[in-house]
């Protein structure tokens, strides 16, 4: 099942760290947030989870305030997944579907 959801915070975030060396290494992650709403309950999500993607281009992907598709299980309305047209899977907590097989749009 599928419903229209909007990407509420969208985030680049630089950590420093140290090194074996103990130089100071720079490295990227992000914090994507989104909302869909089913049965007049509002749902939000923070897990994501991308599989070899820089953390620019996942924040790229889904700016603040973009429309989304959101994916979600009918026997728990809170877990869902987020699908871009390049077919890169976000997964919601420990709901693990495979959409590659589905058609986008």
């Amino acid at each position: 099942n599928s419903v229209d959801g909007i990407i509420t915070h969208s985030e680049l975030i630089k950590e420093y760290r140290k090194t074996y060396h103990n130089d100071r290494a720079i490295k990227y992650k992000y914090f994507i947030e989104y909302r869909y709403e089913i049965n007049s309950i509002i749902y939000e999500s923070t897990y994501i989870s991308f599989r070899k993607v820089e953390p620019k281009t996942v924040t790229e992907m889904y700016p603040k305030n973009s429309n989304v598709i959101v994916f979600y299980n009918p026997q728990n309305l809170s877990e869902s997944v987020l699908q871009h047209d390049t077919k890169i899977i976000i997964l919601d907590k420990l709901f693990a579907i495979s959409l590659l097989d589905y058609p986008v749009g």
